[in-house]
């Protein structure tokens, strides 16, 4: 394939390359098979990150959100944003922080809802954005819903160090066992959150948690109060 291809396809190219090779590129895995210039590449690939069809980690790209909801997991997704919206809501309203709604996926973490807070808050987690799995309050609540040989496997992969899967074991015990996970400056310098696990599908058919953020000099004070309306709106979507 070459530059040949009309210019309305070329981002759907892109992705049908992404889908039959059922794994994660690189920019010059995509040059070579499709046969672009770096330049046609470049702004196709940002137009697909830009509406949430690929993203792009540590210089590979993935599916995005946008394509995720697509997929098989499509019914999980829609049902779990229409069960969550009140709980959110109701978690923005009392809080008056930014909030969300997350889910995993091939070892990421993916923003499927977000509701911002009264105040501007730049920090990793996004709608439609994505980061790995072993770092902030979202991504170890997530991590800690797995069954044991599926943590096993995944922190193998996260985590080089033997030292650091074995406090990672143990600090993913500790989540279980409070029903929620908090950092601070872990994975956005001054930004402190909480997530709480969403039991909404019993067969662990896409594990989600919902989440707040706020920075530290807001959290100091409420960090209580953050922590029990976040584990109250994690169980108004479980119940629903």
């Amino acid at each position: 394939m070459n530059e040949s291809i009309s210019s309305q396809e070329k981002n759907l190219f892109l992705l049908k390359i992404l889908a039959e090779y059922n794994e994660p590129l690189t920019a010059n895995d995509f040059m070579q098979i499709s046969g672009f210039s770096k330049s046609t590449l470049y702004r196709q690939l940002g137009y697909l990150k830009r509406w949430g069809l690929m993203c792009e980690i540590e210089g590979r790209y993935y599916a995005g959100v946008t394509a995720l909801q697509l997929s098989k997991k499509n019914n999980y997704i829609h049902l779990l944003k229409s069960c969550s919206q009140s709980a959110l809501q109701y978690l923005n309203q009392v809080t008056g922080e930014t909030v969300a709604i997350n889910i995993v996926y091939e070892d990421f973490v993916f923003c499927v809802q977000m509701i911002e807070g009264s105040s501007a808050l730049r920090c990793s987690i996004e709608k439609n954005s994505s980061i790995k799995l072993n770092r902030g309050a979202t991504a170890k609540c997530l991590l800690a819903q797995f069954n044991k040989d599926k943590q096993i496997s995944a922190i193998k992969k996260l985590e080089k160090s033997h030292i650091k899967q074995a406090e990672l074991f143990k600090e993913l015990l500790q989540i279980n066992k409070q029903g929620y996970a908090t950092s601070e400056s872990e994975l956005d310098n001054g930004i402190w959150g909480v997530s709480a696990p969403i039991s909404l599908f019993p067969d662990n058919a896409i594990y989600s948690c919902i989440s707040l953020m706020a920075p530290i000099s807001r959290a100091e004070a409420n960090k209580n109060q953050f922590i029990q309306k976040t584990q109250i709106a994690a169980q108004m979507v479980t119940k629903k």
